[in-house]
């Protein structure tokens, strides 16, 4: 594939290692991470229509009632990292699958809350399982030491006042 990153150790030491390297190959890998992650949440378990972004929404307001917190859908957003109607539409599918019901915010019209469905709490152990096997196996050819070393770095990247 054209965009592919560099794919072995040899394709980088024979070259220059940039910060553009390293941007497109986090990306290739996000891309990677979810595809192998939809494919196999129907292995795991977990019924037909659950892909990643949508163990995530769950999760994000699973946690989010864990705090004591109301979760509205801009919440739901900006915990996944895409837009309000993306979050819509996630939102959308995960209530048509009987797993969030919305509420109406009590001091704010324009505000609508989301919370998990008895199914989708009893679901959540199974997603948590899922994705835990999930990254193992993705994370497979690291040692213990190279998955920290590559956590700490990673988080670096994303907090740079670390």
């Amino acid at each position: 594939m054209k965009n592919a990153p560099r794919t072995s150790m040899d394709q980088v030491s024979s070259n220059r290692t940039t910060a553009t390297d390293i941007c497109s190959s986090v990306i290739w890998m996000s891309h990677v991470i979810e595809r192998y992650t939809n494919a196999n949440l129907p292995a795991s378990g977990l019924p037909a229509g659950m892909t990643l972004v949508r163990m995530w929404a769950m999760t994000a307001i699973a946690d989010g009632s864990n705090r004591g917190e109301s979760i509205r859908m801009t919440d739901v957003a900006a915990e996944l990292g895409i837009t309000p109607r993306s979050a819509t539409a996630v939102i959308d599918c995960l209530e048509q699958l009987g797993f969030v019901r919305r509420v109406a915010d009590d001091h704010d019209r324009r505000s609508v809350r989301v919370g998990l469905t008895s199914a989708a709490e009893a679901l959540l152990p199974t997603v948590r399982t899922a994705w835990d096997e999930i990254c193992d196996h993705l994370c497979g050819p690291l040692n213990d030491a190279e998955r920290t070393t590559m956590l700490g770095l990673m988080l670096k990247l994303v907090n740079p006042a670390m």
